[in-house]
């Protein structure tokens, strides 16, 4: 990834985050708060509203500019899951902390920027490894409907909370994607994760992303050697 992309995406997502907070009132600008004629109080309560409306508005404008732009810089493709999981792994080998996983279920197609799904799943798995002590996990893609689900599966004691979730998704990913975080991905995906319990105990997180654009023939493409019904253990 040149440096220039890096820059371009860092400045974009920099600009985006204090932009968004800019859209609340300070806390002293209530018209509540000075001594005022009834009549003066509600026109002018009145247009606090309006230009926080299109204040509001027009940040939105501004954030969905800026999204489009990221797009630019976050090519999305057509993705076998078995190649995406054998890129999360080969992530991890280069951590000080490797994982054991077990690929399950049959390979499918979906659609997305697989390096920085690739970094943010196995950012979240390492999170968990490192705050549960767990380091074996299962990993699975289904299709159902219209949307791809990626989901990991651990033996613990708890369900993550959606506020251990968003610490970890505030994070920056990795150096070479500059102020990019996990927030800042799932947004562009206009996804979200979700973790449940499954009857037999194990926690799962789930991730659900874009079926793929265009029919894939695997026999074709030569795919099937990436079987990930086979445990890969690093």
């Amino acid at each position: 990834m040149s440096s220039a992309t890096v820059c371009c995406r860092t400045a974009l997502i920099e600009l985006r985050h204090p932009c968004r907070q800019s859209a609340r009132p300070p806390p002293k600008c209530s018209p509540a708060d000075y001594d005022l004629a009834p009549d003066v109080r509600r026109s002018l309560e009145q247009m606090v509203a309006t230009e926080a409306v299109a204040l509001s508005e027009r940040i939105e404008e501004l954030d969905t500019k800026a999204q489009d732009m990221l797009a630019g810089a976050w090519p999305m493709s057509d993705v076998y899951s078995a190649s995406l999981f054998n890129s999360i792994l080969r992530r991890n080998s280069s951590e000080k902390l490797t994982l054991s996983c077990e690929f399950v279920g049959d390979p499918v197609w979906l659609h997305c920027d697989s390096v920085t799904i690739v970094e943010l799943i196995e950012f979240i798995l390492r999170k968990i490894a490192e705050t549960e002590d767990v380091k074996a996990f299962q990993l699975q893609a289904t299709q159902q409907e219209k949307k791809i689900y990626l989901d990991a599966f651990w033996y613990g004691a708890d369900i993550l909370s959606i506020s251990r979730i968003n610490s970890w998704l505030d994070e920056p990913l990795d150096p070479d994607l500059g102020a990019l975080n996990g927030g800042d991905v799932l947004n562009r995906h206009k996804t979200d994760f979700w973790c449940t319990q499954t009857p037999d105990g194990r926690i799962h997180l789930r991730l659900p992303l874009a079926p793929a654009r265009d029919h894939h023939d695997d026999a074709q493409e030569g795919h099937p050697a990436d079987d990930p019904r086979a445990a890969r253990i690093l």
